[in-house]
């Protein structure tokens, strides 16, 4: 420890220079925690957006509150629900918050302690002695320089850790929110598929019934109605009911906001043979039916007020097909020939 003690052959300026070189000495490393979000949200700017903020007041709060009840309103598409974590997630506020107390305390390791400033009087007799020092250590100042390097250094690495803790945790949400798609279209896709079924195997039961189907061809479409109900059954497993409740943790959904949540399902994909011309196309004279294109033709897929899209048009033919089929097997021949 080092003394400046004042004497009576001690000048008053002498001590304001010590003062003043051990204040000049003891700069040290800020934080700017304002500064070090608008660089994460610079680095990071395909994940955030310019979004990431801490929300310190009620105002910010409440108005993160509104953004997320619009949020819910519709159906989240990907980028919706990285907005979502960003003004609603809990776990996004923490990273942050203990990001700014790591960088503080890392501020706080580059500066040497507080010097201490004693004041004493000692009367002996008539005599009236006034003593004032300042005490600091020796050893803190000569490291100071080392010390604040190092403080910088730990700064610069607290701000590029929390850049990498928001990328990891958006593309948790990311991941979660495709998880949660893909297990909603395949629960939609096996409902689906089971509903075929059914209705294959009852086509195959009376057609059996009516001596126009084989024992053997009846078997097969009731093991793929029975492969059908097993494959839904997986689909409702709760291991796929759990990747919607990841991506309601990960968004920091409370129980109530959870009920309005609803993924947004894929664009569907284009008919087979949109892309080809006719109805509009670069030929423009005849549609991929092998017709005059027409406004709203189902076949050629064009558009139009009131048009059918062309999946819509093979169901309803599949549909007439089986109606076809379940009135040769009740004995009413389509062309006076029976399969």
């Amino acid at each position: 420890m080092t003394r400046l003690r004042q004497c009576p052959g001690l000048r008053p300026a002498a001590v304001a220079t010590a003062l003043a070189a051990l204040a000049a000495l003891s700069g040290c490393a800020s934080v700017d925690f304002d500064q070090a979000v608008a660089t994460t949200n610079h680095d990071a700017a395909g994940f955030t957006s310019g979004r990431l903020a801490l929300a310190q007041t009620d105002a910010q709060r409440a108005a993160r509150a509104q953004t997320a009840a619009e949020l819910l309103s519709r159906p989240l598409e990907q980028g919706d629900a990285v907005q979502l974590a960003l003004v609603n997630s809990p776990a996004l506020q923490a990273i942050l918050a203990e990001n700014w107390a790591g960088a503080a305390a890392a501020a706080q390791s580059g500066r040497i302690a507080n010097p201490i400033f004693a004041l004493t009087r000692m009367r002996i007799g008539d005599e009236l002695e006034i003593e004032r020092a300042l005490t600091f250590g020796l050893l803190d100042l000569l490291l100071l320089p080392r010390r604040q390097s190092i403080a910088t250094q730990r700064i610069g690495q607290a701000q590029l850790q929390l850049t990498a803790e928001v990328i990891e945790q958006v593309t948790q949400v990311r991941q979660a929110w495709v998880n949660a798609v893909a297990a909603q279209q395949s629960l939609l896709y096996a409902e689906q598929v089971l509903a075929s079924a059914e209705a294959g195997a009852e086509l195959a039961r009376r057609m059996l019934a009516a001596g126009n189907f084989s024992k053997l061809a009846r078997a097969r479409q009731q093991a793929f109605y029975a492969d059908s109900a097993t494959q839904l059954a997986a689909a409702q497993h709760p291991l796929a009911a759990a990747a919607r409740e990841q991506l309601v943790r990960l968004t920091g959904l409370t129980d109530r906001q959870a009920g309005n949540v609803e993924a947004a399902r894929p664009a569907p994909r284009p008919a087979h043979g949109a892309a080809r011309s006719g109805c509009g196309g670069p030929r423009g004279d005849r549609g991929p039916a092998g017709h005059p294109a027409r406004p709203g033709c189902p076949r050629c897929g064009s558009g139009g007020p009131g048009h059918e899209p062309r999946a819509e048009f093979h169901r309803h033919r599949a549909g007439r097909g089986r109606l076809h089929a379940l009135r040769r097997c009740r004995g009413h021949p389509r062309h006076g020939t029976r399969l």
